[in-house]
Parts: C-alpha cells; sequence; structure tokens
C-alpha cells in the first residue's frame, strides 16, 4: 500500500519565537538570534526570513550580518542618491515603501526554555490532527507525520494540512512550510528544497509535494548535493573528485555494469554500506517507516559533551575544564543508571599557535587546514578501552588525565575540548555480567576484604547520588565541587544553559 508523510518545519522558528514574544510579525521583522555577549564571531541561531530574503544566510557568525547589511544600506544611498538616512528600521514594509530609511535588525540572546516550551505547545495541536503514534518529532521545529489513515487519497494531503498549519499560526504566531511525499525522505525533500521555490500563500504558508517520478523529473540535475538530507560536504566533495555532482549522476552511476568504471563498486567503496542509502535516495526510495523508527533502539550507546572556549586556553587552564566536563557526564551516567568502558578525548588548538614564533620553532607535530582554510596544528584525539566497566568518576578521571597529560602538547593554547563514554550500557546488565565462579574459600574471602578500588567506587556513588539529589531538587548550581570557583572553570555558567545557550 502507497503511504503518504507530511513533513511540517517551523520558519525560522527561534527567531519567529523572539518576533511573535516581543509582539512583531515574524514575516515583517528582521532579526536574528546570538548571544552578543561572546563575539561577533558568534554563530546566529536563526535569521528571520525578511532578512533571509535580503541575503543573510541561515546561520551566519554575527560580523557577516553586520557586514552585509552594512553593504545593503551601501548601495541603498547609492540607489536612491542619498548622503545619508533620516532613520533606520527593522520592519521590512517600512524599509521597503520609505526609501530614505536604512536596514536595521534586532538581536534576541537564544532562550532556549522558551523555544522548548512552544515547541511542545505546537506539538500538542498537531495531535489534536494525528494521533501520537503517526507522529515523530525528529527536531524542536521539525516533525514527520504518516496521514495516510487521514486521507481519502494523496491527492487530499494538502486540503488536510492547510487547517493543522493555520492553526499553528493562529494559536502561536509561527508561520510553517510542509512537504508531502510518498515516504519520509521525500516528504522532507519536498519542504527543504521543492517548496523553497515555491511562492507562500497569504498567511506566509508554502506546501510542496513529491513522489518518486517528480523527485527524477524535478530534482535529478539539482545542485548542490550538499541541500539534500544527509549529504554533507565531506560526501558531496569526494562525490565531485569522480565527477558526480548531482541525484541522477549518483542514480546513473549505481546503473553501470562491472565493466564500467561508474557503476555501484565505486559507491560503495567510496562509503561502504552507507552506500545502499545513498543510492536508494539518489532514486527516491526508502523504505523507513514512522513505526519503524518508534521501535528502533540503538545497539550502541555514547554520550558526549564539548566546549569551545571563549578564548585560547594554556594546557593547566584547558584541564579544569576537562575536570568539569568529566564530572557532568559521570552525573549523566549516574541519573541514568549506565556504565562505560570506552573512554575518548578531542583537543583543537588555537589558530593563534600559528602566530607564536617561540612555539612554531619548537612544535614539531602535524598541521592540517580547517574548515576556514587557515593552517593549524592538528587536533589531538585519543580512545581507552578500560579493564572494567565502570560509572566511577574517579576511575573515568584517572583515565581520561591520562590521555590528556601524555597526549597534549604542553606549549599549545587550545580553543575546544570534547570528550565521550563509549559502549555504555544499563548497570543491571553490568551486575548480571559480574556474576563469577569462585570456591567457598575465595567466596568468604571476598565478604570480608574489599578491593581499594570497591572502596574508592562506594564513596564516589554516595557523594555523586548526594550531589544528584540535591540538584534534581534545587537546581545544577545548589551544589557543586570547589573545582568549579577557579576562574578558567566555565561549569557554573554552563548550568544555566540549555543546549550551550541561555535558557
Amino acid at each position: 500500500m502507497q503511504r503518504t508523510y507530511l513533513a511540517i518545519d517551523l520558519k525560522s522558528f527561534y527567531a519567529s519565537a523572539e518576533c511573535v514574544k516581543r509582539g512583531l510579525d515574524p514575516m515583517d521583522t528582521n532579526l536574528v538570534v546570538a548571544d552578543m555577549s561572546r563575539t561577533e564571531k558568534t554563530i546566529c541561531l536563526a535569521v528571520s526570513p525578511p532578512l533571509k530574503k535580503r541575503g543573510v544566510s541561515g546561520r551566519p557568525r554575527l560580523y557577516e550580518v553586520i557586514q552585509k547589511v552594512k553593504g545593503l544600506n551601501e548601495i541603498r544611498l547609492k540607489e536612491f542618491s542619498l548622503e545619508k538616512f533620516s532613520s533606520e528600521s527593522y520592519s521590512d514594509k517600512v524599509i521597503n515603501e520609505n526609501t530614505d530609511i536604512g536596514i536595521t535588525y534586532l538581536v534576541a540572546p537564544p532562550r532556549m526554555a522558551l523555544y522548548r516550551e512552544l515547541s511542545k505547545k505546537i506539538n500538542k495541536i498537531y495531535e489534536k490532527y494525528v494521533s501520537p503514534m503517526d507522529i515523530h518529532v525528529y527536531s524542536v521545529d521539525e516533525v514527520f507525520m504518516d496521514i495516510t489513515w487521514y486521507i481519502k487519497s494523496p491527492l487530499d494531503a494538502y486540503k488536510f494540512t492547510l487547517p493543522i498549519l493555520k492553526d499553528v499560526l493562529k494559536q502561536t504566531g509561527i508561520t510553517a512550510t510542509a512537504g508531502v511525499g510518498t515516504n519520509i525522505y521525500l516528504a522532507k525533500i519536498a519542504m527543504d528544497i521543492v517548496a523553497k521555490h515555491k511562492k507562500p500563500n497569504k498567511d506566509g504558508i508554502i506546501f510542496a509535494g513529491l513522489d518518486e517520478i517528480s523527485y527524477r523529473k524535478k530534482l535529478w540535475t539539482y545542485e548542490p548535493l550538499t541541500d539534500f538530507w544527509s549529504i554533507g560536504r565531506g560526501y558531496s566533495e569526494k562525490l565531485a573528485k569522480y565527477h558526480i555532482y548531482t541525484m541522477g549522476d549518483i542514480a546513473k552511476c549505481s546503473m553501470g555494469s562491472k565493466s564500467d568504471y561508474y557503476n555501484k563498486d565505486l559507491l560503495y567503496k567510496l562509503f561502504g554500506v552507507n552506500a545502499k542509502l545513498l543510492i536508494d535516495h539518489a532514486w527516491g526510495y526508502e523504505s523507513c517507516t514512522i513505526e519503524e523508527i518508534k521501535t528502533y533502539t540503538k545497539k550502541s550507546e555514547s554520550i558526549s559533551n564539548s566546549q569551545v572556549l571563549s578564548r585560547a586556553y594554556k594546557k593547566s587552564e584547558a584541564r579544569i575544564i576537562l575536570k568539569e566536563m568529566v564530572d557532568l557526564l559521570c552525573m549523566e551516567l549516574l541519573s541514568k543508571k549506565l556504565t562505560t568502558n570506552t573512554v575518548a578525548i578531542n583537543v583543537s588548538f588555537d589558530k593563534s599557535n600559528m602566530s607564536d614564533e617561540e612555539v612554531m620553532k619548537n612544535y614539531k607535530g602535524e598541521l592540517k587546514i580547517d574548515r576556514y582554510g587557515r593552517l593549524v596544528p592538528k587536533s589531538f584525539s585519543k580512545i581507552h578501552t578500560m579493564d572494567k566497566r565502570t560509572d566511577s568518576i574517579s576511575v573515568i578521571l584517572e583515565n581520561i588525565l591520562k590521555l590528556y597529560d601524555e597526549g597534549v602538547d604542553e606549549r599549545l593554547s587550545i580553543r575546544k575540548i570534547g570528550i565521550s563514554f563509549d559502549r555504555i550500557c544499563k548497570q543491571e546488565i553490568l551486575e548480571q555480567n559480574a556474576v563469577t565462579q569462585m570456591t567457598f574459600d575465595s567466596f568468604i574471602q571476598e565478604r570480608k576484604i574489599k578491593t581499594q578500588e570497591e572502596k574508592i567506587r562506594e564513596r564516589d556513588d554516595k557523594l555523586q547520588k548526594t550531589m544528584l539529589e540535591i540538584r534534581n531538587k534545587h537546581g545544577k548550581n545548589a551544589v557543586f565541587k570547589g573545582l568549579s570557583l577557579y576562574k578558567e572553570a566555565t561549569g557554573i555558567e554552563r548550568n544555566k544553559l540549555i543546549g550551550g545557550h541561555n535558557a
């Protein structure tokens, strides 16, 4: 049976939420969501639709917005033969109607708690029309729905979707874009790509649809490949080396015979088992259903934490941050009753190292070109598997600090740290696996004598559980370790954030 899937994306969600909160129309207001307290290099989490129309990209750095708007105003002055503007406005309508008014914009600090609450409210609106069992919440601003059973035929999809989007607009002031497809992938592509080239209705709502045939007709020659779901810059660059630039090129390559240079084997050579998904998507196929997504359980899990530091840190300073991060992840292990036996660390170095003659004179390590085209010292990465599973902060911290102390060059200043605990599993699994064969004498000895490691773990457990109880009841900053009082520490401030941004 052919299914019909609906994908909904809340347009410039964070920016729209900030506009609505201020009593402003998101479709008429120039606004970016960014934390100005960091630096002008901070990434804007969202850009309102009117600013996007004027050429500001979706996720720019704040300084790029400043430069872009400055350039737009210079063009505007020249175009209308003005020496200066009489005033400035962030209203798109006012700017368009008055040639003597310059373009400006609002900068709203991110409020993640606000966005989450608004997202929950919107999801409740969806549930008035579609059962929660047929909805997959993909992110804070995006959902997928299986609407097969709610419409008589795929032709009714627009008629079914429009009232949902109008309801969201009426109750929250947020405009949405929708895509419909015969599978989840096509619904997503209809929303992400096809809808971008369609005009919105009077409410600002955009709707687009695709099936396998229309997908091939409309998008087999479309560029760039990075606009397609699940194709990143790495995939695109790898394909470009073989003169493969479009989904049509990938589909054609998959049809080649064994004797051809371009064939399925080439794609498998480049991407391994992931080539199957790439080929399926090139043809517009996707077999995964909402039901399968909801019942999927990961075979292997990990938890991680990373920080981009506000400045270049010395190795000794960054060590304090590292300790805080280990403490935070160990608390997460405890709260979820998990254990780990594998830890990993990644340290990225600051670009300022390259201009320090003394550092470069003695540095013998590798250099690499970063994503901005700058030459920097190669980042340090290391994975370590411990002898046994644990959730003990003392044991985990000892292992991670050993990797850090032995692997990170003392002379290099640090800009980013990331850690992860891999191959995690539930505590009860650890306890079940701990049952071993032993003689009567060894059993008695086991009861009499506790190893030093067990004593450490017992102490850690008591301390961590007590801290966890206090934090759950009174907030993350109700209790913290003295380590967090060091001037280099960031834990107390980060505890006030959600997803790395202001709550």
